[in-house]
């Protein structure tokens, strides 16, 4: 979830990536898109039973406060809107066209981020780069 109370879908992928994971990201989209703000809250207490049982006392609301430290309460609705990224070391080249043609053509908010790790003896390093600017 965004500050502005908006779902973010992230597919992560370790490799190059083939076309249809822009179909798996749509899919996950077009489920995202229907969640209602006691669904969210539910799969929020979910997630927090499962990974972060030392916080299962903390409403959605305290979490979003403390992770938006300059936002007072969580917007309302939650989920007008939502984001599709893509995370992946490469992309093959159909993959970006898409990716590209629903941003410009329809409207999607899609887009995808590369990453890369390096190694320069004891320094690590992660780059990133949008494909498209994210501004």
């Amino acid at each position: 979830m965004d500050s502005e109370g908006k779902l973010v879908v992230i597919e992560l992928k370790r490799n190059k990536t083939p076309r249809e994971v822009v179909a798996q990201l749509l899919d996950y989209g077009s489920w995202v898109r229907g969640l209602k703000d006691e669904q969210i809250a539910s799969i929020f207490d979910d997630y927090l039973k499962k990974y972060k049982p030392d916080l299962i006392e903390k409403s959605l609301n305290e979490v979003f406060t403390e992770r938006f430290p300059d936002i007072k309460e969580m917007p309302e609705p939650l989920n007008d809107g939502h984001r599709l990224i893509v995370v992946a070391n490469e992309l093959d080249n159909s993959t970006e066209r898409i990716v590209q043609y629903l941003a410009d053509e329809y409207g999607v908010n899609i887009n995808a981020l590369f990453f890369n790790f390096f190694r320069e003896g004891e320094k690590e390093y992660l780059t990133r780069v949008w494909l498209i600017d994210p501004g």
